[in-house]
């Protein structure tokens, strides 16, 4: 159970090495300190646990420039507050401030030390919202989450150099204002303000031991699910110009690639029609070769009915020729046989005469002789 943050701190006042020893438990209650240059973030964690190498700056110089983190026992439990460079770091080297606390996030996610709380703080003495403090908590929000804005603590810092009544109108216009702190309040992230005495600061400690448990901040989640630190919204909220170059990539890829799409389409529509036409033109070149067999077929046929016809009508004129000569051979015989019948007849005839003939030369040779032997003496 994390106790209550009432009481004296012990004096843990090194920094907390959490990666090469058991300093930084995973039961520790870790809070990251987060904010512009100069609005007292080590001073926060310097009078919390005394640290003396926590340097402490005056200035618009930001004094801390690598993230560093500070143990201290408080009732029983142990905390561990996360001191980070100031977002508005006076180097000019913001992108580099917000590598560095990426890369702490990554690191202590991978070693299982997850954050309990953040605190953001804000000088009440600034007139005004400036540009630079709302591209701060823009950039604040994109490394937290809208998912764990209620795991933030808001602490106002330089009271004592503000009229309470400024201070408060101040305060609530930022708790009004729909792109300062309006949001992590409807979220329940909780307001402080620190007048410098020590009790203000345990106050923000009770509050964070009394939380609901560990969580990720939304930098964390994306680099869990495999982004990497320069591509998390926190880095590209750093980078406008990058990310719009990344966009405006993006979206010459995107019409790039629409581009291909309807190259691809009009090269399969063409590589489609030609192997269409080719199928036509093999389907046309096939049918020419039908009409042509069939052409051929039927004049074959008719070459071959012609040629019957031929033949059948030589076989016709040699059956006549030899049905002629038949007829001829057959009327020549007959004539013969009519010549022979006559011959004959005429010799059957003269036969007949010449037997008249004998029988009257006998008869007359008889009667003669019969003569004959009467007139003999």
């Amino acid at each position: 159970m994390k106790s209550s943050a009432h009481g004296k701190a012990s004096n843990t006042t090194k920094p907390v090495a959490f990666a090469s020893n058991n300093v930084g438990r995973k039961d520790s209650v870790v809070v990251a300190v987060m904010g512009a240059t100069g609005v007292g973030k080590s001073s926060f964690i310097k009078r919390l646990t005394g640290a003396e190498d926590n340097v402490v700056g005056h200035g618009l110089t930001s004094a801390t420039t690598k993230v560093q983190c500070y143990g201290l026992f408080l009732d029983g439990t142990h905390f561990i507050l996360v001191d980070t460079p100031g977002f508005d770091d006076s180097s000019g080297l913001e992108k580099e401030v917000v590598d560095e606390i990426l890369s702490w996030l990554e690191k202590s996610m991978g070693e299982g030390l997850l954050l309990d709380a953040l605190v953001y703080m804000h000088r009440i003495s600034d007139p005004r919202l400036s540009g630079t403090a709302r591209t701060n908590m823009r950039l604040f929000r994109s490394l937290c989450g809208d998912d764990a804005l209620h795991k933030v603590v808001l602490a106002t810092t330089f009271w004592a150099s503000t009229e309470d009544e400024v201070g408060r109108r101040r305060e609530q216009q930022m708790l009004e204002d729909p792109k300062f702190w309006k949001p992590m309040a409807d979220k329940g992230s909780r307001c402080f303000r620190l007048n410098g005495d020590r009790k203000g600061y345990l106050n923000i400690l009770t509050h964070i031991a009394q939380s609901d448990g560990k969580f990720l901040t939304q930098a964390q989640e994306e680099m869990r699910l495999g982004q990497q630190a320069h591509e998390t919204t926190a880095s590209r909220t750093m980078n406008p110009d990058l990310d719009r170059m990344k966009r405006e990539y993006e979206a010459s890829i995107a019409i790039e690639t629409r581009k291909q799409k309807v190259a691809f389409a009009e090269a399969d529509r063409r590589r489609r029609e030609k192997r269409l036409n080719e199928q036509r033109k093999i389907e046309q070149q096939r049918r020419l070769e039908v009409e042509k067999l069939e052409r051929e077929a039927k004049e074959n046929d008719r070459t071959e009915r012609e040629i019957e016809a031929r033949r059948a009508l030589h076989e016709k004129t040699q059956r006549e020729t030899a049905e002629k000569k038949m007829r001829h051979k057959l009327e020549a015989r007959a004539q013969k046989l009519r010549a022979h019948e006559a011959e004959a007849a005429r010799i059957h005839e003269l036969s007949l005469r010449l037997d008249s003939t004998v029988v009257i030369a006998r008869t007359t040779g008889e009667i003669i002789a019969s003569n004959v032997e009467i007139g003999a003496p």
